[in-house]
C-alpha cells in the first residue's frame, strides 16, 4: 500500500508574511536600481526562503523521530533543489555582471 504525500506543503511556506519579507525588497530594490544581477539576487533570494522550510521538516524528522518517511525524502529534495538552485544563481551573477554585485550580501 502505497501513501500519498502532498508536495505543496512541502515545498511551500504556510506563512504568509514571510514572503512578502523577501519579495517587497527584492521588488523595491529592482525598481530603485534594476540590473541582472538584481534579478539574479532576488531569485537567489527567493530560492533561498524556500529552502528553509523543507529543510526544516527534513531535519525535524531526522532528529526528533530517527525515522524517514516519504515526506522525509521529498523535502530533503526539495531544500537540495532550492539550494542548489540559489548557489547556482549566485554563481552566475558572479560570473556575469560586472557592477558591484556582492555588496547587499
Amino acid at each position: 500500500m502505497t501513501s500519498s504525500v502532498r508536495l505543496r506543503p512541502i515545498a511551500l511556506p504556510t506563512e504568509h508574511g514571510g514572503w512578502m519579507i523577501v519579495i517587497a525588497p527584492v521588488l523595491v530594490g529592482l525598481l530603485v536600481a534594476p540590473s541582472m544581477s538584481g534579478v539574479f539576487l532576488g531569485f537567489a533570494a527567493i530560492l533561498a526562503f524556500l529552502c528553509r522550510h523543507p529543510l526544516k521538516l527534513f531535519l525535524g524528522d531526522v532528529q526528533a523521530k530517527k525515522k524517514s518517511y516519504p515526506r522525509t525524502r521529498i523535502a530533503k529534495n526539495f531544500a537540495i533543489a532550492y539550494g542548489w538552485g540559489a548557489t547556482l544563481l549566485i554563481g552566475v551573477c558572479a560570473m556575469t555582471c560586472s557592477e558591484a554585485w556582492d555588496w547587499p550580501l
